[in-house]
């Protein structure tokens, strides 16, 4: 496994810029603007090995399962060092997930 260092240098010698760093996230931006948001946090290792994969234009991802993104929200929500307008955030989020769903004309 590479080191955190390792992981920014590569992300940065492919023209990345690096953000703000967390205990479990790094935050990037691709150069073309988008920004991403990298998580190393090993209580999420199962969800990621239950993840459905899906090809993309003959690119493979994954995406978590509804269930274990509900719990990953509920823990950072939960999280008492979290920001309190993020953990708002979290909520928020959880309530759409269980299906409190916006109007499609709701600005979206």
């Amino acid at each position: 496994m590479r080191s955190s260092e390792e992981v920014v240098a590569a992300f940065r010698k492919a023209g990345f810029q690096v953000g703000r760093r967390f205990e479990h996230t790094l935050n990037l931006r691709h150069p073309a603007g988008q920004p991403i948001q990298l998580t190393f946090d090993a209580t999420l290792d199962q969800a990621v090995d239950r993840a459905e994969r899906f090809s993309v234009e003959g690119r493979p991802i994954r995406l978590v399962l509804k269930e274990d993104l509900i719990a990953m929200k509920e823990r950072a929500a939960a999280d008492p060092r979290r920001r309190k307008s993020k953990a708002h955030r979290d909520r928020a989020d959880l309530e759409m997930l269980r299906g409190d769903v916006p109007d499609p004309e709701e600005g979206w």
